[in-house]
């Protein structure tokens, strides 16, 4: 209702926050199409994430949070969805609208304008009340109806105070919006972190708590759990953050409210102690106490279970999908890291109080390596978010200001902001980059299952700043306040003009804390999209690009952003934590070509590429391409060195054979031929000794080096874990048939078998036929397993996600057959999964299986 009447003032607010965001963000808006804010790193993932979302909901018709179009053909959960669902999902029509560069920067000002604006509302709610609740009074209360004179008063005051409340300043609560939005920390989040910059949510969230607290309204307790459940769908970490706060304001709410019914003996009570006995007036206290806390607790609990029920429903979707992943790629895929991990990543005390070294105000700043620069002095890390919580010293004088002079209104956020801070400085307290060995509470948290998840202490420095922010507001009231009304400082009261000028310089004050946090020019980056993934969109079939470089993270993390363009396969993808799955399978096995030799091409490991390796590359050339589907291969050269790109240029043409069709100085393209078609039996070697056995085998498997020995007979691998894959690709329909000498039209070139059945090109009634083909083409196939268990084992066998067939392992070695029913293999990939009654470990022994 306040906002409907002061409908205007919001308006002039927000455009206010607007210009200030334009300017602490130049020269975004002048490249507002084709650049992004950040340094290179993790920022252009999360272009990839909104565009993914788009991309495989809208084009693909693919589940965006768990897909084989990354890390095919494994696939995987792209758990970088979980923190920018929201956001990405609400972006789609403004994609189409505006492009994906364009919606990037419209949505990541808006969430810093809604941020200030958010904490401008919540300020103005926090100043314009002292009270945590309403009354609770212990009788009831006279609802008889007033004379007509009372009621023409209490209207009178009624009028008076709301008139009064519209004439409020709007200076301190722009302060807070300006403290928060613009912290040097929230926007250094802003040039990595996409997903902490989403704070908007935050100050709305605590506002409807307070008020669902203070007014004891269903309504404001439905709101804050829907607005907490959201925050699951844009960042886990600051949902963590906002339970934490809610668990420090709700003791603060029930010990506060203690407190005050069991004030301290008054003159009169102690007069009233001659009449009647101490004890009685010790057991009449005791009463009324614990009458009011239940009265407390019956009002608030019910509120609060609503909020937190609320929450979980909302979140509950998000919640089954993370619950699905870590099912899938098993329990490391969320880990709890060492404590060593979190120490080095945690804030040193005097990180708070030193500018960044990279400040526009502060640039005489020394980096302090450590502190407000990189580890190492020569660390060009000195932007990363972990180096910028600099508080500013005006807001931090605003807020031991306000924490003086208005402890009862102020000790809620004081005690919040050290809580915070207390955590975000790690295990141990660290001063100018020693480490004192004394112990703080973040070694606490690190013990609670779920909240040990949070494994960089750094983060919760974005609530210290979210809490000073309402300080700061707190204090501009005094200050405001006491000049306004003269009232009489430290040394003696303020004249009429000097209260004057102080209250004019007052305006200014959002101009200096904000030059305090200038970061300018603010860091871009510029983002272009070559032609060649154009070209590529447009070609007709489901294959894979081969990006390069691929084990070079921050390439990755740039060159994903192009599959929203071109809508095909990738193998390696950077999507923040990669499930040990794909990362064991694309990062530390020697599968020829796409593992092994990129490995050493790009310079992930050190020494050239043997010419025995090249030679054996060549000859397993078309199995690799026929199996990850190789289409084109696209070399980044900005990512490389130059006689990096010479080498793998070399390389492509001449073991993949591969044709050169473009280049634009940044990046070249390589066109791959096709492989030949080979024959209907696949056999697959685990031992192999040119690794390609290890490209089949996705998940668990555990491949030694040396291998394990079978009573010094032969090799063999284990496998490992609750359930192990093999992947195959069948071949084209129409290659089948032809292979089989069914081939209906011998008359049709050869060259046609090779279009895939999966080409989109194709019109719909030659694809029905096609697929009405392939249920007469396709027969059943058999898959032979030579293996032997340590103890009898029972193991289902799962074709493409159905159950097909059951076998007892024992412990003699010998063949198991499998019968695979053409009506569930399907063009393309297919998985074959062997789940085991227990994870395993050293028990299941496998040398070579066969498919025919």
């Amino acid at each position: 209702m306040i906002l409907m009447r002061n409908w205007r003032k919001h308006v002039v607010i927000l455009i206010a926050y607007t210009i200030v965001v334009i300017v602490m963000t130049y020269p975004l808006v002048l490249n507002f199409g084709t650049a992004i804010p950040g340094v290179e790193g993790d920022a252009t993932s999360f272009v990839w994430a909104l565009g993914w979302m788009k991309t495989a909901l809208m084009d693909l018709r693919v589940n965006p949070f768990h897909t084989d179009y990354v890390f095919y053909p494994l696939g995987g959960a792209t758990q970088l969805m979980w923190a920018v669902s929201l956001i990405a999902f609400v972006s789609i029509p403004f994609q189409y609208l505006l492009g994906l560069i364009a919606t990037h920067n419209l949505f990541y000002l808006a969430a810093t304008v809604l941020t200030a604006y958010g904490m401008y509302v919540l300020a103005e709610e926090i100043l314009a009340s002292d009270k945590l609740l309403r009354s609770v009074p212990n009788d009831k209360i006279d609802a008889g109806v007033l004379p007509p004179l009372q009621t023409l008063l209490v209207v009178q005051f009624v009028l008076e105070a709301r008139r009064r409340a519209a004439r409020r300043s709007p200076l301190a609560p722009f302060v807070a919006g300006s403290v928060f939005a613009f912290a040097p920390l929230r926007l250094g989040y802003g040039l990595s972190f996409f997903n902490l910059f989403n704070t908007q949510l935050i100050p709305f969230y605590v506002l409807f708590l307070i008020r669902a607290t203070r007014e004891r309204t269903w309504r404001d307790a439905i709101v804050a759990g829907i607005l907490l459940g959201l925050n699951a769908y844009i960042d886990f970490q600051i949902a963590a953050f906002l339970i934490l706060f809610t668990a420090l304001y709700a003791a603060f709410v029930f010990l506060t409210e203690w407190m005050q019914s069991n004030p301290k003996d008054t003159k009169a009570q102690r007069e009233k102690q001659l009449v009647i006995s101490r004890r009685e007036i010790s057991r009449s206290a005791r009463n009324d106490s614990f009458s009011r806390m239940n009265n407390i607790l019956r009002a608030l609990v019910p509120l609060w279970s609503i909020t937190t029920l609320t929450s979980l429903l909302v979140a509950a979707p998000m919640l089954a999908i993370v619950a699905n992943d870590f099912a899938t790629e098993g329990g490391n895929y969320i880990r709890v890291f060492p404590i060593k991990y979190s120490t080095d990543r945690s804030y040193d005390l005097v990180s708070y109080f030193v500018p960044n070294a990279w400040n526009t105000f502060y640039s005489f700043v020394p980096k302090i390596p450590g502190v407000n620069g990189g580890v190492n002095a020569n660390d060009g890390s000195a932007l990363s978010p972990d180096r910028q919580p600099f508080v500013g010293y005006i807001v931090l004088a605003l807020a031991i200001f306000a924490t003086i002079a208005q402890w009862k209104r102020a000790r809620l956020w004081s005690i919040a902001a050290i809580v915070f801070a207390l955590l975000s400085l790690g295990p141990s307290l660290h001063v100018l980059a020693n480490d004192t060995g004394i112990p703080l509470p973040y070694l606490a948290l690190h013990e609670i299952p779920i909240v040990n998840h949070i494994r960089i202490p750094m983060r919760y420095g974005i609530m210290v700043m979210f809490a000073l922010a309402i300080l700061a507001a707190i204090a501009v009231t005094e200050i405001q306040k006491r000049l306004t009304h003269q009232v009489p400082s430290l040394t003696q009261p303020a004249t009429r003009n000097t209260s004057y000028a102080l209250r004019f310089t007052l305006l200014f004050l959002p101009i200096f804390i904000l030059l305090e946090f200038a970061n300018l020019p603010y860091p871009t980056q510029a983002i272009s999209i070559p032609k060649i993934y154009s070209n590529i969109a447009h070609t007709p079939g489901d294959f894979t690009v081969l990006e390069i470089p691929s084990f070079n993270w921050r390439g990755a993390a740039a060159t994903e952003a192009y599959q929203v363009v071109h809508g095909k396969r990738i193998l390696r993808a950077y999507t923040n934590r990669i499930a040990p799955g794909p990362a064991e399978y694309f990062g530390y096995r020697s599968t020829p070509i796409v593992v092994r030799s990129l490995r050493v091409l790009e310079g992930y490991e050190k020494g050239p590429l043997a010419p025995e390796d090249i030679a054996e590359d060549k000859s397993v050339r078309d199995d690799v391409v026929r199996f990850f589907d190789l289409r084109y291969a696209v070399v980044h050269r900005n990512f490389l060195k130059s006689d990096q790109v010479d080498a793998i240029d070399l390389y492509l043409r001449d073991v993949l054979n591969a044709k050169k069709v473009s280049d634009d100085g940044d990046t070249l393209a390589y066109e791959i031929p096709q492989a030949q078609i080979a024959s209907q039996k696949l056999t697959i070697d685990l031992r192999d000794a040119s690794r390609i056995g290890q490209m089949y085998a996705g998940r668990g498997w555990q491949f030694e080096y040396p291998q394990a020995d079978y009573e010094g007979q032969f090799k063999f691998v284990w496998a490992s874990g609750a359930a192990s894959e093999i992947y195959f690709p069948s071949l084209s329909l129409r290659a089948e048939r032809r292979l089989a000498g069914e081939a209906r039209n011998p008359q049709r070139p050869a060259d046609a078998d090779a279009a895939s059945s999966r080409d989109p090109s194709t019109p719909a009634s030659t694809s029905s036929a096609s697929a009405q083909d392939a249920l007469l083409a396709m027969t059943n196939r058999t898959m032979t397993i030579h293996a032997y268990a340590e103890s009898p084992q029972r193991v289902t066998v799962w074709l493409n996600g159905e159950r097909i067939s059951e076998m007892m392992l024992t412990s003699e070695w010998k063949d198991y057959r499998i019968d695979l029913p053409a009506r569930v293999v399907r063009p393309g990939m297919n998985r074959v999964e062997l789940r085991y009654d227990s994870e395993l470990k050293d028990t299941i022994g496998v040398t070579t299986i066969t498919i025919e």
